[in-house]
Formats: structure tokens, C-alpha cells, sequence
């Protein structure tokens, strides 16, 4: 007996075969994966580093809505089609990461930057200046 998982599979990998199969579609039958991820926070700011191998700058999208900043990206497509063929089924190397956090208060949400480096996101999200914590000095009355 075939498990609907293996069928939907099948259903897949006979579409591929004859045809039917669009790249959008083979897009959305990408599991999201969650990156592993470090959140740091120093005195200015918030650094959030995302593992994601395989994944260039222009592939990455930050959007932040209602105070949740998501990070997402697909990882591992390549432009044209290999030489001597077309893909008919095509996962090796394939990724989709996908990553949400909310957002305090306290960040400069205009000021929120992101760079990629060897597979590794970093997610910069500046305090605003009234909320960076100062010394306060004390001066003796008397």
C-alpha cells in the first residue's frame, strides 16, 4: 500500500515526465526549512545570524509587518538549463529557509540592514538612540 506522501510523489514525478510540471510548481514543493540562528544584543543593537548556505544576497527577502520581521529565501537555483538536457526533477541542493521574530520596540525599524558572507545572514536591527542604555553620572551635593 502507497502512503500519500509516496503517492503525491509519484504524482509528481509523472508530471515531470510528461511535461506538466512548471518550475513554480516544483518551487512550492520546497519544504521550509529553519535556519539554525544566534540572536545577540550589545549596547546599540540586535545581530541576528542566520545560517544559510548556498543563498546570495538578491536571493534573500526581509519584510517586516505588524512588528514580525520574516526572513525567507531559496537557495541553490540556478539560471538556464544544464547542457545536454532539461531538469525533469530537480532537489539536490535545493532550499527554502524561512525565519520569523518580533521586533521590539526599542529598534529603529528604518535603520534595520542585512549582508550576507560565506552562508551566513547577519540582521542588523539598530536601538533607537533614546533607548540605548548611558551612565549616568552622580555629583555629590555637599
Amino acid at each position: 500500500m502507497t502512503t500519500t506522501k509516496q503517492a503525491n510523489c509519484n504524482a509528481i514525478q509523472e508530471q515531470s515526465r510528461s511535461g506538466g510540471l512548471s518550475e513554480v510548481r516544483l518551487r512550492e514543493q520546497l519544504p521550509v526549512r529553519r535556519p539554525n540562528i544566534d540572536i545577540r544584543e550589545s549596547e546599540d543593537a540586535f545581530l541576528i545570524e542566520a545560517e544559510m548556505p548556498g543563498v546570495r544576497a538578491s536571493d534573500v527577502e526581509l519584510t517586516l509587518e505588524n512588528g514580525v520581521l520574516t526572513v525567507s529565501a531559496v537557495a541553490g537555483e540556478s539560471e538556464g538549463t544544464p547542457t545536454g538536457g532539461r531538469f525533469l526533477v530537480r532537489e539536490f541542493g535545493r532550499a527554502r529557509f524561512e525565519r520569523s521574530f518580533r521586533v521590539p520596540d526599542v529598534v529603529d525599524v528604518e535603520a534595520i540592514g542585512a549582508e550576507t558572507r560565506h552562508g551566513l545572514l547577519t540582521v542588523r536591527l539598530p536601538k533607537r538612540e533614546q533607548a540605548r542604555s548611558r551612565r549616568i553620572e552622580v555629583i555629590s551635593g555637599g
